[in-house]
């Protein structure tokens, strides 16, 4: 904290390997690495604070190296995430987010952010989610796992991206997106072992589902429901599901279908044109 204190706009600040119990309020664009080993770690009590928040002044921060835990549980509506992003052009890379009472990171409030290299791992929310109107994420060679909701979330304006990654064993879907205007792109991902979809997009969503692997899922693999929504399907290969492997319902728009390959999935192995309950 009196590092952050001392900091001028852009300024690099390295914390040296041990454990700090203190959450960061980042209100300036620096730089933050931990140590080169990987045991810079930032622990707090869940119900205190986000662990890391970057406020809107912070525009422009790069944030490396660091290893942030919650330590008990809050089930409580408002809980905090590991890291709160306000502020646009912020880079996240190779830091682990573990336990975090909310989301891992949250990208909230017309914010921006890349996250590259990053494991999110047993999260109250989902791993990472965009959140509101104008809210951007980019997501690259990123594991979300074991999250309690969903690896990935697109929430009531948020978009984003998200490319070479791996969304496993979630509690409800690998990848969600769920607004009217949102648009998603995901390429050469994999979503695995989650308890509903693979991937999900819904509600007036535009999507692109590019070199995708979707399997093992408790549900489909590829969902893609509700008026308004387009989805572009191309190279995507869903197996093993326990419903459908592709599953499109009635109104969606399909702006394109190539070279999707579906096999070993319980129900059907591509349902286009499904008239279901939404």
């Amino acid at each position: 904290t009196k590092a952050l204190e001392a900091a001028r706009p852009r300024d690099l600040i390295r914390l040296a390997a041990g454990t700090y119990k203190e959450s960061l309020v980042i209100d300036q664009p620096i730089r933050l690495e931990g140590s080169a080993d990987g045991k810079t770690i930032l622990e707090l009590p869940c119900k205190e604070a986000s662990i890391i928040t970057l406020t809107r002044n912070a525009a422009g921060s790069r944030i490396s190296g660091l290893d942030l835990k919650h330590r008990g549980f809050d089930h409580s509506k408002d809980r905090f995430s590991g890291i709160t992003i306000e502020a646009r052009d912020v880079a996240i890379s190779a830091c682990t987010v573990h336990h975090s009472a909310g989301h891992g990171i949250a990208v909230v409030g017309g914010a921006s952010a890349t996250i590259t290299g990053c494991k999110i791992t047993e999260c109250g929310w989902d791993g990472v989610t965009a959140y509101g109107e104008g809210s951007q994420v980019t997501l690259v060679d990123t594991l979300c796992q074991s999250n309690l909701q969903h690896g990935m979330g697109f929430w009531l304006g948020g978009s984003g991206s998200v490319t070479s990654s791996r969304m496993l064993k979630n509690g409800l879907c690998g990848i969600v997106a769920m607004s009217k205007g949102t648009l998603v792109k995901v390429k050469s991902t994999t979503c695995s072992n989650n308890r509903e979809a693979g991937i999900l997009v819904s509600s007036g969503v535009t999507a692109t589902l590019d070199s995708n692997r979707c399997e093992k899922n408790l549900l489909s693999g590829v969902v893609a429901r509700g008026d308004g929504t387009s989805v572009s399907l191309t190279n995507n290969t869903v197996q093993g599901n326990r419903e459908a492997g592709i599953l499109t319902h009635r109104g969606v728009q399909v702006s394109k279908f190539e070279n999707n390959q579906a096999h070993g999935n319980a129900l059907r192995q591509i349902w286009r044109n499904a008239a279901l309950k939404k």
